[in-house]
């Protein structure tokens, strides 16, 4: 079974570093834990992306816009589909939050 990947964008703002945690708690009730889970954050550029793995690529999507929603504060975030190892169609392809 191949592995997708969401990638969850946020804009640097002053509020970071404040979500990081909070979010990374949100995304470990949402997801399964087992196939489905968060594997940390990292800066890129102006952006902090929050990486999401799991077999069901509509289900990390759901995850991608739902959970960041909590938070009411990030203001042009953004996600991304991709996979692991390029198998999966919309490569690369942004999903509207």
């Amino acid at each position: 079974m191949t592995e997708r990947e969401m990638q969850i964008r946020i804009p640097l703002d002053s509020s970071y570093p404040s979500y990081i945690e909070p979010m990374l708690d949100e995304f470990a009730v949402r997801l399964d834990g087992e196939t489905e889970f968060c594997d940390d954050q990292e800066g890129e550029g102006d952006e902090v992306c929050f990486y999401l793995y799991g077999p069901n690529q509509d289900r990390l999507i759901e995850v991608a816009l739902t959970a960041p929603a909590k938070f009411s504060l990030f203001d042009g975030a953004y996600a991304v589909k991709t996979a692991q190892r390029h198998e999966a169609t919309g490569e690369r392809e942004r999903v509207s939050t």
